[in-house]
């Protein structure tokens, strides 16, 4: 999981949410539960996740979140969301990592000891911008 910091009520976050299809615990629903019952104090939890060495498909996303849910009505929610297949190597990490803006956003997987991007940048050129019913 990587975060760009945008005040202390709201944070781009981009992090790894499915193995395979199957959902798993992660840095977006852990962030959300430190947060929670704390009025307009954003609190991140970082969650790291072992994979086998064994080729599978990362459901990576990169998303807007604020401290509080009300916030997300009245300010820009950003996403862009993915899948990337590859074998990761035993022994090495690899980090989730992107950018997030009103004219392109990116997702991407990168080793975390290189930062080299694994395969490809899942890219939106224009708006990432979620709709009201969307967020």
């Amino acid at each position: 999981m990587f975060g760009t910091i945008i005040n202390r009520l709201c944070i781009n976050l981009f992090y790894l949410s499915k193995v395979n299809g199957k959902i798993i615990e992660n840095t977006l629903g852990a962030t959300r539960n430190a947060t929670y019952g704390q009025g307009f104090y954003l609190t991140t939890k970082l969650l790291e996740t072992n994979v086998p060495s064994e080729e599978a498909v990362f459901s990576i996303i990169g998303r807007t979140e604020h401290a509080a849910p009300i916030q997300a009505f009245t300010d820009e929610v950003y996403e862009v969301k993915g899948d990337i297949t590859f074998k990761p190597e035993a022994n090495k990490e690899y980090v989730v990592k992107g950018t997030l803006g009103e004219s392109y956003s990116a997702v991407w997987i990168e080793l975390k000891e290189t930062g080299d991007v694994i395969q490809q940048k899942i890219e939106i050129k224009g708006s990432s911008e979620l709709g009201f019913f969307e967020k």
